[in-house]
């Protein structure tokens, strides 16, 4: 390993920043230094992927198509949307008050939040004509 090449890496391993430091005189903070051969394997990507760096290997992975990365979006707001139900049914019984949710519905909220969580490694993902379905009785409660 040498001090010349450098990656810039995401949390998730994701490849964002390239440093040579012939070109490149200053080297951010977190850049983590990669032999020559890591650094020429992550010049050679091709249309359609995105270059991880993973324990020391290069890995090339196929690019998520636009409509995945708003159905995660849409997956991710919906998460958010209904956890303050699930936090209210727990701090409920925490204080040892009569929920507003049933054990029917509870559970039929925890179901529903588990098909959200699941369903992008699901094969049909994201069809937008199998996003899951929240359960009716959802929209009719209020904060």
């Amino acid at each position: 390993m040498s001090d010349r090449y450098w990656f810039v890496i995401a949390e998730d391993g994701r490849l964002i920043g390239r440093l040579d430091t012939v070109v490149n005189q200053e080297v951010p903070e977190g850049a983590v230094p990669v032999s020559s051969k890591s650094f020429e394997q992550s010049l050679t990507l091709q249309r359609g992927q995105q270059c991880y760096y993973v324990n020391g290997t290069v890995e090339y992975r196929a690019l998520e198509g636009l409509a995945a990365v708003e159905q995660r979006a849409w997956r991710n707001s919906e998460l958010s949307r209904v956890e303050w139900l699930r936090n209210r049914h727990r701090d409920e019984l925490d204080l040892q008050r009569k929920p507003t949710l049933t054990v029917t519905q509870f559970t039929e909220l925890l179901g529903y939040m588990q098909q959200l969580r699941d369903w992008p490694q699901a094969e049909v993902f994201p069809a937008n004509e199998y996003k899951p379905v929240a359960p009716p009785w959802i929209a009719t409660q209020t904060q």
